[in-house]
């Protein structure tokens, strides 16, 4: 008697004798027309997704015992499913319902193929859209380096005036050795931004040209920097870019497809809004 009590107070006890008396009912108050249909079909096609899931997550095949695991455990998944359904235990379910939208999104975006692009669409596509294909904006410039590690702060000074003073009078600078190259050729500024920072660029904006600027300061540590050209922001040539371009047109295309088939489909409903009581009371 202790333990007939200690499982009517539990409620998970209560969620078994619910759910066994709503099965065994269930045939008593269903008609025929009801029940789901019974046959189920595991297509060669479904195997053999099941033996390339089962290679991608362990990297071999499974075993024949391991198949036939595989192939009952998806006819329990869908005799439960189609049961589930059967007795409308998806009615309400915000969870259920979201699942089975995004899943017909899915279906609606692999049926949805965007048609090839001509050359004008491309062309005008970037035109319409130049914040995404614009080319860099880009430096030519040289510049002496001088480590941090070497010297104290009063010798860093001397170091660089001396440097300064050299470049007035047409001789050679005494600056130390840097990593990467002194001389750089038509350089994107993002690229410059990650190799001394990204401040960097904006420095090198303020710039004039062909001359010498004053001390500046990067990741490495001090330069001299002269730039020689400034190639400004433009819009990229198509040929240059062109797979991005087709890829970024392609997704606009699916995006505009999937919303005129959304738009066809909410034609075919009445749809009726019926807003709460407090909330157009309040609206008047």
């Amino acid at each position: 008697m202790n333990a007939l009590r200690k499982v009517l107070k539990d409620p998970f006890s209560h969620f078994i004798i619910i759910g066994a008396l709503l099965f065994a009912l269930y045939p008593l108050v269903s008609s025929e027309d009801e029940t789901p249909e019974q046959e189920i079909v595991i297509s060669a096609t479904d195997v053999v997704q099941m033996i390339n899931n089962w290679n991608k997550r362990w990297n071999s095949a499974p075993s024949e015992v391991e198949l036939t695991n595989l192939i009952e455990q998806q006819i329990r998944e869908e005799i439960f499913y189609r049961e589930a359904l059967a007795l409308n235990l998806d009615k309400g379910d915000a969870v259920i319902r979201r699942r089975l939208a995004d899943k017909m999104s899915y279906l609606v975006n692999d049926v949805v193929v965007p048609p090839e692009a001509t050359e004008l669409q491309l062309q005008q596509f970037m035109e319409q859209n130049p914040d995404k294909f614009m080319s860099p904006i880009r430096f030519t410039f040289d510049h002496y380096y001088f480590n941090p590690d070497l010297y104290d702060e009063q010798q860093m000074q001397t170091k660089v005036a001396a440097a300064q003073e050299a470049i007035l009078k047409g001789v050679a600078v005494n600056d130390d050795d840097f990593l990467g190259e002194k001389h750089f050729q038509s350089f994107p500024a993002h690229q410059i931004a990650r190799l001394f920072g990204r401040h960097f660029p904006n420095e090198l904006e303020e710039l004039t040209l062909n001359e010498w600027s004053t001390p500046l300061v990067s990741g490495y540590g001090v330069h001299l920097v002269k730039v020689t050209q400034r190639e400004q922001e433009e819009l990229a040539k198509l040929a240059d870019i062109r797979p991005y371009v087709l890829r970024e047109w392609q997704a606009r295309q699916q995006v505009l497809s999937n919303i005129s088939v959304y738009e066809k489909l909410r034609a075919g409903y009445d749809i009726e809004i019926i807003m709460p009581e407090a909330m157009t009371s309040n609206g008047n």
